[in-house]
């Protein structure tokens, strides 16, 4: 491992021999702190630890693999809502078959926690309701959506832990989110190793790529005039995404840049009111004017578990993929082509920077 992440590896052996490490979600508008230990590990001992330096709730992330051999049923979605991607991934609350009392002793919690952190998993040794919370990571973690159950899973994987992991998010005597200065007291009271997700990333980009560029092009098109065509294969997903590079992509210029999510029966097969078809036309356009620009049409996953992300919204923090294409293309700055008026979060940490939003019309 390089010098720039040697900081990263002392807590990567720090949590190996502590089984507990701080997580600090740097990559986000509003910074979170969480407590992270392997499931395989959380013994009473290290559970009542947990619960003295935090009250907040006990979630544990698992990978998808993980809660499909456990058998864990999804949370079912309450009808007419659209929950946001992390209560979307979020399962039934499971308990330990056997041991268990009143489920919410440091016994019980532990009992559980090493049954979903076991290196044989055995979906007959969990019941449900209980009093555990999984979360299913998206595949692919922190290089597809950067946020902290993703990140709990490639800490476990780089660790060499099981993919479960106990998440408690650190929670001020209050109840409130804790600021600056409250993480930095913990961090030295507790003795804690820090790892920070932008690190995190850092470290996966450079060691651990999802992305491959296999393929290359010029490309007419009707609207848009002539692109140059460029295809990447992820490890993560059947089948490639597609992007139209026109002109030369100056690292020092905002670029204008539409990514788009991939809709078949819409932007192929259209009728004359499909929003998604006209957008691509609409984008094109713009495109066409710009001396540079891109235009990246991201496939979705075959595997609808993983398929979790609000299609109301472009939040770039889970567009990982996406990201690290635009990254390859050399686009460090963009004025992203959207109609939206989220605020847009999690490039950054890849390296590139929105400049701007533009709108279609």
């Amino acid at each position: 491992m390089s010098d720039e992440f040697e900081q990263l590896r002392e807590s990567f052996e720090t949590l190996k021999r502590e089984s507990l490490a701080l997580l600090l979600d740097d990559t986000s508008s509003e910074a979170r702190a969480v407590l992270l230990a392997p499931a395989e590990r959380c013994d009473p001992e290290l559970v009542n630890r947990i619960t003295k330096i935090s009250g907040g709730l006990f979630f544990v992330a698992v990978s998808h693999t993980r809660a499909d051999e456990l058998l864990i049923p999804p949370m079912p979605e309450p009808a007419g809502m659209l929950l946001n991607s992390e209560l979307r991934a979020s399962t039934v609350s499971v308990e330990a078959r056997e041991g268990i009392t009143t489920g919410i002793s440091a016994a019980d919690r532990s009992a559980t926690l090493k049954v979903l952190g076991s290196s044989a998993p055995n979906p007959r040794k969990l019941v449900t309701p209980g009093h555990i919370f999984p979360i299913v990571a998206r595949a692919g973690g922190t290089l597809v959506r950067s946020a902290p159950i993703e990140a709990a899973i490639d800490i476990m994987r780089i660790a060499n832990f099981q993919p479960a992991a106990l998440c408690v998010q650190l929670l001020a005597k209050n109840g409130e989110a804790v600021h600056e200065d409250e993480i930095n007291e913990c961090i030295s009271t507790h003795q804690l190793p820090v790892i920070r997700l932008s690190e995190l990333i850092h470290y996966l980009l450079k060691f651990e790529p999802l992305v491959e560029r296999v393929g290359e092009a010029k490309l007419p098109t009707h609207l848009g005039g002539e692109f140059r065509s460029r295809v990447y294969r992820s490890a993560l997903h059947e089948g490639e995404h597609f992007v139209l590079v026109r002109g030369e992509i100056d690292p020092q210029k905002p670029v204008l840049t539409r990514v788009h999510r991939e809709n078949p029966l819409e932007d192929i097969f259209f009728a004359k009111r499909s929003a998604p078809r006209r957008i691509v036309d609409l984008s094109l356009e713009a495109l066409q004017k710009e001396e540079s620009a891109i235009f990246l049409y991201l496939r979705r996953s075959a595997n609808k578990k993983e398929d979790v992300m609000p299609r109301r919204s472009l939040m770039l923090r889970e567009y990982g993929i996406g990201a690290q294409i635009l990254r390859d293309l050399g686009a460090q700055k963009i004025r992203l082509l959207t109609n939206s008026q989220q605020k847009l979060v999690g490039l950054d940490v890849f390296g590139i920077e929105i400049e701007s939003t533009q709108p279609f019309t």
